[in-house]
């Protein structure tokens, strides 16, 4: 009787060790699973913000930084036509991200293919901005499709209305569209000095837009009737601006400005006060 106790005694002992032992074990292999997905994660991490990366050096890098003249004409030409082949195998749609999505009209503009960028703001059937618009969103959502066609959700459980705005396009409206934007150099950084070069295009007739600086407002207003544009700038108080006429192959009214012509564009400098200048444009197909 004590001997079969004293065994069992043992056996429970055993079993006891051998549990803690398992138990152990298991936890061991738990961290090392654990240290294995986050070294794959960190490694499927790295991986993707180099892809996106690359991306952002060939679609937004500013050749002019590294590349002699001749090259830069070179890179501009693969660039726009890379472009152009990435537009036509999606229909004219984004398949971007948040990472490229505002850069992606920029890149376009800069290229020689305002056009196509004209072309991206405007389209209205899914992936794009205005196919949010039409399904009622005042904001940036976070997926393309947050409301599908027939009314149902993305997802009910992972589906912001009010994302953050990567995704945005407004930057393009107000630098491009508008032409509403900042000299970078550091004299002029901040609206000190202002470039005012609206790209008109989309079929649009007018623009109306007002930027709000530490200066005062600025405001400007385009408007076009087939090639002649008539055009309206508002640089605040203790600013200076350079103001650009895209395409412009005849100024008709210069409100005393004195335009002079560059590359694609007239150009006058010019300080703070309200300006309307109304010229004749070159027609592109």
């Amino acid at each position: 009787m004590r001997l079969n106790e004293t065994k069992r005694k043992q056996r429970t002992s055993q079993e006891e060790v051998l549990a803690e032992l398992f138990a152990e074990a298991e936890l061991q292999g738990s961290v090392r699973k654990k240290k294995n997905w986050d070294a794959w994660m960190e490694q499927e991490e790295a991986q993707q913000i180099e892809k996106e990366m690359q991306v952002y050096l060939e679609e937004y890098s500013d050749p002019t930084l590294y590349l002699t003249p001749k090259e830069v004409k070179a890179w501009n030409r693969m660039s726009k036509s890379k472009q152009k082949r990435l537009l036509e195998k999606e229909n004219g749609h984004l398949v971007t991200g948040f990472i490229g999505t505002p850069y992606f009209c920029h890149a376009l503009s800069q290229n020689g293919c305002l056009k196509e960028a004209y072309d991206l703001l405007l389209k209205e059937d899914y992936p794009s901005w205005l196919y949010q618009v039409k399904m009622g969103a005042t904001t940036i959502w976070e997926h393309w499709d947050g409301i599908k066609p027939d009314g149902t959700m993305w997802s009910p459980g992972m589906n912001s209305f009010n994302h953050y705005a990567y995704g945005a396009i407004g930057e393009w409206m107000y630098r491009v569209m508008a032409g509403i934007d900042t000299d970078e150099a550091e004299e002029g950084a901040g609206f000190r000095h202002l470039v005012i070069w609206p790209r008109m295009g989309g079929g649009l007739s007018y623009t109306d837009a007002v930027h709000e600086t530490v200066y005062g407002p600025v405001r400007v207003r385009w408007e076009a009737e087939g090639s002649r544009i008539s055009l309206l700038a508002e640089i605040p108080a203790n600013t200076s601006a350079s103001i650009r006429l895209d395409r412009a192959v005849r100024v008709e009214e210069a409100d005393g400005l004195e335009f002079r012509a560059m590359e694609g564009f007239m150009e006058a400098n010019t300080g703070s006060g309200m300006y309307r200048i109304v010229f004749k444009q070159q027609m592109t197909d």
